[in-house]
């Protein structure tokens, strides 16, 4: 199991952006080793539709993405090219 802790160490920096004239939201997490990780966050009812809201689910998506990624390092490599996974 990847800890909470081990995915805030491997992010660098967060930004979020609503996309203009939409309800969704984009959460992008830069890791330290630069690779970048989206999550979005969609409302089907603008009357519904809450910023803070929406920057939370983003980012916890993002943030599902990068535990995935930790765990599959943690395991090693996936690539047959360099004996991982077959």
């Amino acid at each position: 199991m990847i800890a909470q802790d081990d995915i805030l160490a491997a992010i660098a920096s967060v930004e979020l952006h609503r996309f203009r004239g939409t309800n969704c939201v984009a959460c992008c997490l830069t890791l330290l080793n630069g690779h970048n990780v989206v999550g979005l966050a969609f409302c089907h009812d603008p009357e519904d539709f809450n910023f803070a809201t929406g920057t939370n689910i983003a980012r916890q998506n993002a943030e599902d993405k990068v535990a995935e990624l930790l765990a599959c390092e943690r395991r090693g490599s996936i690539s047959p090219r360099t004996g991982g996974l077959q």
